[in-house]
Formats: C-alpha cells, structure tokens, sequence
C-alpha cells in the first residue's frame, strides 16, 4: 500500500499521512488532525493496552516510537544496529475460542 506515493513505512512522514488524507477528499485542517489524534491514540494505547507476552518486551515500544517520531515531525522509521529483516521472526498468538488472539 502506498502512502503519498511512498511504499516504505520507515520512510512515511506525518506530512505524507495529512496529504494523504487531502488526497481522500478530507480537508487539510481535517486531515492534519485525524493525524494528530489517531498518533497520539496510538502512542497511548501501547502504554495502556496489555500486548501478548510474546511481543510486550518489544513490539508496543516499537510502534509508540514510530507514532511519536511521526508526531515530532520525523519519518516512521526506528534506528536500529540490526535490519529489522534481520531480527527474529515475531509470531502471532493464536487465536481465542472467541475467534480474538489473547492479551489485547
């Protein structure tokens, strides 16, 4: 899925998101601020929202620094030592008799 013409998520901007709302017809105020209130919902939510056990050491601090970099004006991407094409496969917890996967 592109974003503003872009393919890479570590490469994505706050700018990018907002243009690209503009280009679904929402107006640039609008726009900028479902941008706004959906990073900051997300940054929010991985502080108050159980991860599964297999991901909480990691993957909820990954997204919130994504999200928060996006706020400050900053690409999408964390830096890392490692390619993240590097590091471990990071599976899914299965899912639920619900149908849901457990621990959020």
């Amino acid at each position: 899925m592109r974003i503003n013409a872009k393919w890479q998520l570590p490469e994505i901007t706050g700018d990018d998101l907002v243009r690209e709302g503009i280009s679904w017809r929402l107006t640039p105020g609008d726009a900028a601020r479902v941008v706004r209130d959906t990073l900051r919902a997300v940054v929010a939510a991985t502080r108050a929202v159980p991860a599964h056990e297999s991901i909480a050491d990691h993957l909820p601090g990954y997204i919130r620094g994504q999200a928060q970099n996006l706020l400050d004006g900053k690409p999408a991407r964390i830096p890392s030592p490692v390619p993240l094409r590097a590091l471990p496969r990071i599976g899914t917890p299965p899912p639920t008799a619900d149908g849901f996967t457990s621990g959020g």
